[in-house]
Parts: structure tokens; C-alpha cells; sequence
């Protein structure tokens, strides 16, 4: 039991040993170990400035400021997450340090990820880099999106180009154009919604113009990749290093106005195809020298213009003396060249001419002049568009107009042609002798046919009584036989009590039961008559509108 307190304050004490061992050999650390070629910024009054350590076999060393410049310091922001560089630094901008140098002679094209992709001398390799202040360095920019500034273009009536003008603090300032290039103007043109820049230039030389306002931003160097010109290293805000306005920075913007390098143009005259001949480049217009014009330049720079041929070639002073540059001199074309710059001369700017001998041409107006933009249409045209449109509809309503009335006259005639098909059905002959009309048709019914009153009456055959019990009378019809020779007849017929009767008197109208009343014919008879042409006829017409139930006659 008392052995026990001493061997735990042991076990302790041993373990104690052991991990103050792996602390000092790094085996245990509160960090954990960096990744190999990692960087990081020591000794900066921030973290996003400082003496430049690149890690390597567990070890961080210094880098060498030879050659140490703004590519390498746009590369070592990158890899620290950081926007941009805004400055490289050389020797005693921060504590030296100590330690073995890894690089020197670093020599980055600025779009490396990492820093061990740039070329160097070789891992500890170290050259002129023995004193302890000549560690590199650097000081980033960290970009956020409250950072981003607003720009836009001034001092041209073109919308692709002009002066670059910065808000900043309330107010529009320029941009000093040292170190303007390529890339800055890039960026400025993306962020104006542009694909790309043609060329950056200086606003003043370009433009003419004396601009105001202060100077917002120097030094301005950009990778080219950014989204505004926030994230571009710069010296920093009224850092004035152009003295005035002599230096603000300008750009040309690609855009489907911009005029394209060698493109041509004829000026000064009074007609589209005549005029002296001027040149585009780099966001300048200059004239053409004369030394070695001949016929065939001519040609291929009216063929240019869109013209088929050239008329003359002349001097320009009957077009105006122009004052800038003379871009073009001693052109040797074949005339079969597509654009004059394709034909051999001494190079953009190199002439030994004034502009008393700029080139004019008047070209041939046989073909049309060029077409105007696609995006401008005359006034004419949009008429004559619009008189085609507005006919289209109108002839497409007739159109339809026609088709509809077609379809009901064509609906008619189907329909009248299936009432007559069912007129042409025969019915059943139970129907009346003489024609009854049915409903509002205007047709008759006889015998079970359909009749048409308008039909002449020979078309109509005669009725078939085979079926019915009631005949018609038939005219002239013989009298019944008188009674004497109906007792003569039937001698055995009793007359027991009974008076001789009276033959009966037919001189007047009789009528018999449920039979018609018809005439009978007497010897003589004297209301006979004769018919216009000798034959004999009774007086009495049968009745228009025979019985409706016919009864058969009593026996």
C-alpha cells in the first residue's frame, strides 16, 4: 500500500519526459505541419504584408530579393487567398529574419499558381543574398465586394472608348497611366461590359481634351483575370504620380462598332467613293503615303470599300491638308490583296513623307456603295416592310373569309341534296285518293305517295282501288230496276197484305244509304244534256272530296 503514491508519481514523471521529447523534435505541435512548398507572410503589421517564407523539407526559409518583382508578388497573393498584389518589396521593408534562404532569382510571368512553378535557380541555391536584408516581400490587397469601384468612359462621342474616369469619395477622378497596358485596359473593358480592349492608350493624345478632377489611382497593374479594378494592385488612392492630367489613362473597347485594325476610310470629299484615303490603327486614323502608289494599291483599297474598281488616284489636297499621323508609306500591292495591309510596306508609322503627298482615290460607282451597319435600317425600307406585312394580313383575312363562305353554301347544297333523296322513299298506299297536304312542306300525300303540286297532272299515275273495299261509282251507272221486274223476278215473293207499290220516281235526287250520291240515268231522261261535241254526259259532277270512310253498299 505505501508502494503505490511512488510508482503513479513515476509513470507521471515518464510521461512528461516523453512528450517534452516530441514537442522539441515537432513530432507534437499545436499546429498542424504546413503543406509542402506552402507560403506565408511573417512580420508584417497585418496579414496581408510581410517577409515572404516558402515550406520545404519541414523547414520554412526566405526568399532572395534578386529579381524580386511585381509578377512574383501578384503569385504569392494568389496563393494566399488574397485579391491581389498591391506592392513587392525588397531588403529592410520588414525584419530580415533568419534562416536559410530556399529561392533566388525567382522569376514569375504572373500567372503561376503557386510560387515553386516560376523559374528559379534551384532549391538553396543562393547567389549575392549573404547579407541579412535582402529578404523579398510583399504587401497584398484584399479585395471584398464593397470594395468594387464604379468607372465609365468620357471625352469621345463613341461609347467604346475614352477617357477611364473613377467615383471614389463622392466625386469622379482619372487614372494615372503608368503602368496602363493591355491587361489594366482589359479589365476596365470587361467591367464595362465589353470583350476586351483593342489597345490602352493615353486619353489626352487620343482625345484632345483637358480634363479635370483629381487623380484618383497610380500604379494600377492588373493580371488581367479581374472583375474590377478594385482587385488590381495599385499604390493607392490620390497616390499622383502623372503630375496633372498630361498621363490620365484611356482605352479603345472591342465592340461591334469599333473599327478594326487596317480598316479604311475616304474623307474630306463631297461623295462617299472619293476622298483622301486614311488608315486605322490602334485606335488612331492616319493617312497613306504616296511614295510607290500606283494603280493596283488602288484598286485592292477600293475593293476594301466595297467598290469594284478605281476611277483615279489623285493628290489629296484638293480634299484638305489632314494633321495627324501618316501611318502607311511605300505600299507594293500585286491587286489581288483583299485589305491593303496585307500588301508589303515599311511598317506602321515609318515614312519619310508630309502630308502634301497623302493618297487620295475616287473609286468606280458602277456597284453600290458599302451597306450600311446590319442594326440601321432606312426609313424607306421599314415602310416598304411594313406595307408587305400589313398586305400579308389583309390577303390571309380574305382568305379566310372566302374558305368560310365557300363551307356554308357548300353545307346548303348537302342538305338541300338530302331532302330531295328522302322525298324519293315511297311509303305505304294507305293513304286517301285525292291529295291532302302534310304539315308545310307544300307537298301532297296520294296513295301513299309524295306528290309535288307542281308537277303537271299526266305525270301523276291513276290510283290502284284493287285492295280497297270502296269502288268509285262508275259514270254513267244504270238505274236500279224498277219493281215490276223485281215481282217478276221472284214470283214467289210474298205479297200478302200488302199494297201494290209504287214504282219507285227517280225524276229527282235520291240517296241511298252509305252510299254516294250519284245520278241515275232514266228512259228518258230529261235532264240530259249534251256535251259541246255530241256526247251524251250527265249534269252531276261526282263530289270534290269523296267520303273519308267509305262503306260498302247494303245488300
Amino acid at each position: 500500500m505505501g508502494g503505490t503514491p511512488s510508482r503513479t508519481h513515476g509513470l507521471r514523471l515518464g510521461m512528461l519526459v516523453c512528450l517534452s521529447i516530441f514537442w522539441t523534435f515537432g513530432l507534437i505541435s499545436g499546429e498542424t505541419n504546413p503543406d509542402q512548398h506552402s507560403v506565408r507572410l511573417v512580420s508584417g503589421s497585418t496579414i496581408y504584408q510581410g517577409r515572404v517564407e516558402i515550406y520545404r523539407d519541414s523547414t520554412w526559409g526566405r526568399v532572395c530579393d534578386n529579381g524580386w518583382d511585381m509578377n512574383d508578388a501578384y503569385v504569392v497573393c494568389r496563393q494566399l487567398g488574397y485579391g491581389t498584389a498591391k506592392n513587392a518589396t525588397w531588403g529592410g521593408d520588414f525584419p530580415p529574419g533568419s534562416g536559410a534562404y530556399w529561392m533566388d532569382r525567382v522569376r514569375c510571368e504572373g500567372g503561376e499558381e503557386e510560387l515553386d512553378q516560376c523559374p528559379f535557380d534551384g532549391w538553396g541555391v543562393v547567389s549575392g543574398c549573404q547579407l541579412g536584408d535582402t529578404a523579398a516581400g510583399v504587401v497584398c490587397q484584399a479585395y471584398d465586394q464593397t470594395d468594387a469601384v464604379t468607372i465609365r468612359l468620357d471625352g469621345s462621342s463613341n461609347s467604346y472608348e475614352g477617357l477611364v474616369r473613377v467615383f471614389h469619395s463622392g466625386a469622379w477622378g482619372t487614372i494615372c497611366s503608368d503602368h496602363w497596358g493591355i491587361e489594366e485596359a482589359n479589365v476596365a473593358c470587361g467591367q464595362l461590359g465589353f470583350q476586351g480592349a483593342q489597345v490602352a492608350i493615353d486619353a489626352k493624345t487620343l482625345f484632345g481634351a483637358d480634363f479635370t478632377g483629381p487623380v484618383y489611382i497610380s500604379g494600377l497593374r492588373c493580371h488581367g483575370t479581374e472583375t474590377n479594378l478594385a482587385q488590381c494592385a495599385r499604390d493607392g488612392w490620390f497616390d499622383d504620380l502623372c503630375s496633372g492630367h498630361d498621363c490620365d489613362a484611356g482605352v479603345i473597347c472591342n465592340s461591334e462598332h469599333t473599327p478594326a485594325d487596317g480598316d479604311l476610310r475616304l474623307t474630306g470629299g463631297s461623295t462617299a467613293w472619293a476622298g483622301r484615303l486614311e488608315v486605322y490603327h490602334l485606335g488612331v486614323w492616319g493617312t497613306v503615303c504616296d511614295d510607290d502608289w500606283n494603280e493596283n494599291a488602288a484598286r485592292v483599297a477600293c475593293r476594301q470599300l466595297g467598290y469594284d474598281g478605281v476611277e483615279l488616284s489623285s493628290d489629296s489636297t484638293d480634299y484638305g491638308i489632314h494633321t495627324g499621323d501618316i501611318l502607311l508609306d511605300n505600299l507594293h500591292c500585286r491587286g489581288q490583296e483583299s485589305r491593303l495591309t496585307h500588301c508589303p510596306h515599311n511598317g506602321w508609322g515609318e515614312h519619310n513623307c508630309l502630308h502634301s503627298e497623302d493618297v487620295a482615290v475616287s473609286c468606280e460607282t458602277d456597284s453600290p456603295p458599302p451597306d450600311p451597319p446590319s442594326d440601321i435600317i432606312s426609313l424607306q425600307m421599314s415602310s416598304i416592310i411594313g406595307i408587305i406585312i400589313a398586305c400579308s394580313v389583309i390577303v390571309a383575312c380574305a382568305l379566310m373569309i372566302l374558305r368560310y363562305i365557300h363551307h356554308r353554301q357548300k353545307n346548303a347544297l348537302t342538305a338541300h341534296r338530302n331532302r330531295v333523296r328522302s322525298l324519293d322513299v315511297a311509303t305505304p298506299t294507305d293513304s286517301l285518293r285525292y291529295p291532302i297536304p302534310r304539315g308545310n312542306s307544300g307537298l301532297f300525300i296520294v296513295n301513299g305517295i309524295q306528290i309535288d303540286p307542281s308537277l303537271p297532272p299526266h305525270a301523276l299515275e291513276p290510283p290502284d282501288y284493287s285492295s280497297s273495299p270502296w269502288k268509285p261509282p262508275e259514270i254513267p251507272q244504270e238505274p236500279p230496276p224498277s219493281y215490276e221486274a223485281t215481282v217478276a223476278h221472284y214470283p214467289d215473293a210474298r205479297t200478302d197484305g200488302v199494297s201494290s207499290p209504287v214504282a219507285p220516281d227517280y225524276s229527282c235526287e235520291t240517296t241511298l244509304p252509305n252510299t254516294v250520291n250519284e245520278p241515275r240515268e232514266l228512259e228518258p231522261n230529261p235532264y240530259q244534256q249534251s256535251h259541246e261535241h255530241g256526247e251524251p254526259m250527265s249534269r252531276f259532277e261526282p263530289t270534290s272530296t269523296p267520303p273519308s270512310s267509305p262503306m260498302p253498299p247494303v245488300d
